[in-house]
């Protein structure tokens, strides 16, 4: 028997995922503290689900936090975990719903090990099996609706809507450290600026009621710094960059307003005109990306539209076409690889019924899906989101997932061409093969480059062509 020898020497971590990714988490309500909605994980650039969650209750105004290879989900009496790569259920605890209010959604939190909920009370659980840590329940006795928690240097900050406060716990036992009274209703998630020692938020006067304020405070001692009126409810959340803030106001009679103010005294620097909306910029390479309309009985309150604007002038670059009714009021759109992602809204229902990726330049529609579409999060080259009480994940496809024990030695392997090979037990090839033969998957070996550069590749993984390792 003609038998060749190849040791490769070097360790590599084996990956089973088409295609391999950047790796890049989504850990609280739109990506980061300071709510930017921007992911540097790779976007898949066309429609295909790597895996469709069962009905799991989940909350589709809700968006998702992605950590630590776990999808975390509001499923109103519940908090769920899914596999990122599988959609499998991890986890399941049963919570305190939020009042349900105007759709009344809320995103978990990541941050070292745990995850956080702001329901009708904020909660820290193990991420890793779901156990509860501590639980802060408002002496208010009121819940966070549409809104949620944020994490930012050791620090919770978290809402009780018509409780009128935003609180500051510590995130090691739920200890109260300050709290916030506004005027009216305490609707938003927190948006830090960890360089400045600031924390931002808003409220609304009511449902159906005029009138809102912007708040900034000290982040560690709860001092007000600045406020600032508007005629309309502010009732989304702020995100924050570049020495501005931004965010919308929902006017419950007319149109309602893309704000941007300048962080350090709360003076305009401009707005513009928009679809009344609750949607939480994206900010992106001086560029802003919102949602905005209000379907009603007819579904047509408003137009539904989703906007790229100017980031320092205001002034409006695109939007998407009336007719095909992509954004809504409930919609924070997310922005990955060249691409905004955003959602369609479900006629007579605060659901939604179809998933978008816009080209980022020009707002063309590169891809869509006609299900899910809330508040769409972006990490690991994958996009999440809800719709219906399941979780859709679009993105590659993952074949098998697991550990392999490799061992020491050497042993044989046999390429397409019918040749034998001696490979070394601790090499990538040799952990494709004991992975195959514990997942129970197919693999072609060629040797085409080796007479010219000692080399073996996977041609084929489970009927798949093209893959590196």
């Amino acid at each position: 028997m003609n038998i060749k020898t190849i040791i490769i020497l070097t360790m590599v971590t084996l990956a089973l995922t088409l295609p391999l990714a950047s790796a890049s988490d989504w850990t609280q309500f739109h990506c980061d503290v300071e709510h930017t909605g921007y992911s540097t994980s790779n976007a898949p650039v066309t429609n295909h689900t790597a895996w469709i969650s069962d009905d799991i209750g989940a909350d589709f105004p809700s968006s998702l936090t992605i950590a630590e290879g776990q999808v975390f989900v509001y499923c109103g009496d519940h908090l769920v975990s899914l596999d990122e790569y599988t959609g499998t259920v991890l986890w399941n605890v049963p919570v305190n719903a939020t009042p349900k209010v105007c759709g009344s959604w809320v995103t978990p939190a990541y941050h070292g090990g745990r995850v956080f909920l702001s329901a009708n009370e904020t909660c820290c659980f193990d991420a890793v099996d779901g156990s509860r840590i501590w639980t802060f329940e408002p002496p208010t006795g009121k819940g966070a609706v549409d809104g949620g928690c944020v994490i930012a240097e050791g620090m919770v900050f978290t809402s009780d809507w018509d409780g009128s406060h935003y609180y500051c716990l510590s995130v090691a036992d739920g200890t109260e450290i300050w709290n916030f009274t506004v005027d009216g209703n305490a609707q938003s998630t927190p948006a830090v600026s960890v360089a400045d020692d600031r924390v931002f938020f808003g409220s609304y006067a009511y449902i159906c009621e005029d009138g809102g304020v912007a708040y900034c405070v000290n982040m560690t001692t709860g001092a007000e710094i600045w406020n600032f009126t508007t005629d309309n409810s502010i009732c989304g959340s702020v995100t924050i960059g570049d020495g501005v803030v931004y965010f919308t106001e929902y006017n419950f009679y007319g149109d309602g307003t893309l704000y941007a103010l300048y962080s350090e005294n709360g003076t305009v620097k401009w707005n513009k005109t928009v679809e009344r909306t609750d949607s939480t910029p994206a900010l992106v390479d001086g560029r802003l990306y919102i949602s905005g309309g209000y379907g009603g009985p007819d579904n047509k309150f408003t137009d539904f539209l989703t906007y790229c604007f100017d980031a320092s002038t205001g002034d409006l670059i695109w939007n998407t076409s009336v007719a095909d009714e992509i954004g809504d009021w409930k919609c924070s759109p997310a922005y990955a690889d060249g691409m905004v992602f955003a959602g369609r809204p479900k006629p007579n229902s605060m659901d939604f019924e179809g998933t978008y990726a816009l080209n980022a330049s020009t707002g063309e529609i590169v891809w869509s899906y006609p299900e899910g579409g809330a508040s769409p999060a972006v990490a690991d080259g994958m996009v999440f989101t809800v719709g219906s009480g399941k979780v859709y994940a679009f993105g590659p496809t993952t074949i098998w997932r697991g550990d392999v024990s490799l061992g020491s030695g050497t042993f044989n392997v046999t390429a397409d061409s019918g040749m034998e090979y001696t490979i070394n037990r601790t090499c990538a090839l040799a952990s494709i093969v004991r992975a195959a033969e514990k997942g129970g998957f197919s693999y072609t070996i060629n040797d085409s480059w080796y007479e010219s550069w000692g080399t073996l590749y996977v041609a084929e993984i489970d009927g798949v062509s093209d893959w590196m390792y």
